[in-house]
């Protein structure tokens, strides 16, 4: 084999991706957005990036009825903050239930991806009427949970009038001299675009589908919430958000969508930038 043969994940000679592009069909989502404590935050964050004081935090549990790697089930912890004076979403703690998308994230993306137990059905029905999503890791050991009760429907998210969304991942490849410097430190951009019609609120912000293109003409409800909430973060041996504690909770929304492209938008030989050392 040569260099030019090798396949971008290992191992080299038998590809586990096989696709470059990723598309999903039937993908839910709940989000929890809150405020958190600046030092804890600027503790996660490369130093090229920015944030405010008592930086919004978003945490989205997310279910693919099916995929490019089959059904699965995701948890994302995203700080919001600036780059360059732009406006991106940063990815510190990332899990999923699918060991190929594991792979995808961490090999080519640059999320910190970690295999979990997401428990989060929103076509499951009980008798409180509520959405409940759990991330447990190891089986049985709750990193966290949120409850949502859905009150009204905010608008349709629909290809009309497209919203960038753009999220950074920190890519990094060991040395492999013990104690040498990282082989690769680099942050890796991606945009999706969201699609939204009628939508009485903004709330689409808080909407991250890693990297995803929504289309068709309606291809999701937009619920917002009113009342009962619940968002419940713990720091266990193996931590799923740092110390990203809750200080103010401020929006919870849901999206019940349809299909979803993952793209790779950006020539990353234009837009992939090196780590401030």
């Amino acid at each position: 084999m040569t260099r030019n043969g090798f396949a971008q994940t290992m191992p080299v000679h038998a590809d586990p991706l096989s696709f470059t592009n990723a598309s999903f069909r039937g993908v839910n989502q709940v989000t929890f957005s809150y405020r958190t404590n600046a030092d804890a935050a600027a503790a996660l964050l490369p130093a090229d990036l920015e944030i405010e004081q008592d930086p919004k935090v978003s945490v989205m549990f997310l279910s693919y009825a099916f995929s490019s790697i089959g059904p699965f089930r995701e948890y994302i912890h995203i700080i919001h903050a600036r780059f360059r004076g732009e406006e991106v979403g940063f990815v510190p703690h990332i899990f999923i239930s699918n060991e190929r998308g594991m792979l995808a994230g961490r090999e080519r993306e640059g999320y910190p991806k970690l295999l979990g137990e997401i428990d989060f059905d929103m076509n499951q029905s009980n008798v409180y009427g509520l959405v409940t999503a759990r991330l447990s890791r190891p089986a049985g050991v709750t990193l966290a949970q949120g409850i949502f009760r859905p009150s009204e429907l905010v608008g349709e998210i629909s290809a009309a009038n497209p919203q960038i969304v753009k999220v950074l991942g920190l890519r990094v490849v060991g040395s492999a001299v013990p104690g040498g410097p990282l082989a690769v430190c680099e942050l890796v951009p991606s945009a999706g675009v969201l699609g939204r019609r009628n939508l009485v609120r903004r709330r689409l912000a808080d909407v991250y589908w890693c990297v995803g293109l929504l289309r068709s003409a309606s291809i999701a409800d937009h619920w917002s919430h009113r009342g009962h909430c619940v968002l419940q973060l713990r720091i266990p041996a193996a931590p799923a958000h740092g110390n990203l504690s809750i200080r103010r909770v401020m929006q919870r929304s849901t999206a019940k969508a349809g299909p979803v492209v993952h793209a790779r938008p950006f020539d990353t030989r234009l837009w992939v930038f090196k780590v401030q050392h």
